[in-house]
């Protein structure tokens, strides 16, 4: 009996420290457009040209370094992925507009503008 408690605690104690190294390993945390390296903000700026950049996230996953902005073009919003290097990973839809305006994320300036005021 208590070999098996043993065991079950052992388990569990594994299962912990995985769930907390995956933690570690996929770090994400919200990044404003001015914080961004150049070559990073240059590409996202192009990309995101006649849309609004609602968020923006420095992702680290096993020492690689990304970012991803979720950005609105009408009613839909894509989520464009650059290389820390500023080359162009990706661009996937999102979810609606609607439901991000409705979990309170309020759409910036319009790309376009935060290019010329730089804001």
């Amino acid at each position: 009996m208590q070999r098996n408690l043993r065991i079950i605690v052992l388990v569990a104690m594994v299962v912990l420290l995985c769930f907390v190294a995956m933690q570690v390993m996929a770090a994400e945390s919200a990044v404003t457009l001015k914080k961004l390296p150049k070559a990073v903000r240059a590409t996202l700026l192009a990309k995101a040209k006649g849309g609004k950049i609602l968020e923006i996230e420095k992702n680290v996953t096993k020492g690689v370094v990304t970012y991803s902005a979720d950005v609105a073009f009408g009613k839909k919003i894509f989520d464009i992925e650059v290389a820390a290097n500023g080359k162009f990973i990706g661009k996937s839809e999102d979810k609606p507009a609607v439901k991000a305006k409705a979990k309170g994320k309020a759409a910036t300036k319009p790309a376009a503008e935060e290019k010329e005021t730089g804001a």
